[in-house]
């Protein structure tokens, strides 16, 4: 989607900004209903899949720690494109 709009460094950066606010919403708003949704439900969902009720209890552990951090990572990804697109490729290296 970002390609259509600019190509890596083009340096359109007043265009590159209303994307990455944009994303930076979708991605809180996406994370509230899912992150939430899938941090208290994860034993109901994961015991769909097994029955074996230790892996259900290990496997909910690491998806409660991993919902709690996943903005972390959206908002990394999201900065990256940012980065890319305004051409700023040494801070690019630095952030990730």
């Amino acid at each position: 989607m970002c390609s259509n709009f600019f190509k890596n460094g083009s340096k359109k950066q007043n265009l590159a900004r209303e994307i990455f606010s944009f994303c930076i919403i979708f991605i809180l708003l996406t994370y509230l209903i899912i992150g939430v949704l899938g941090y208290f439900s994860s034993i109901f969902i994961l015991s769909l899949f097994s029955n074996y009720l230790e892996l259900v209890k290990l496997s909910s552990q690491y998806i409660k720690i991993f919902m709690i951090f996943a903005p972390l990572l959206c908002l990394s990804f999201a900065m990256n494109n940012y980065l890319r697109a305004c051409g700023k490729i040494n801070i690019l290296c630095i952030w990730v």
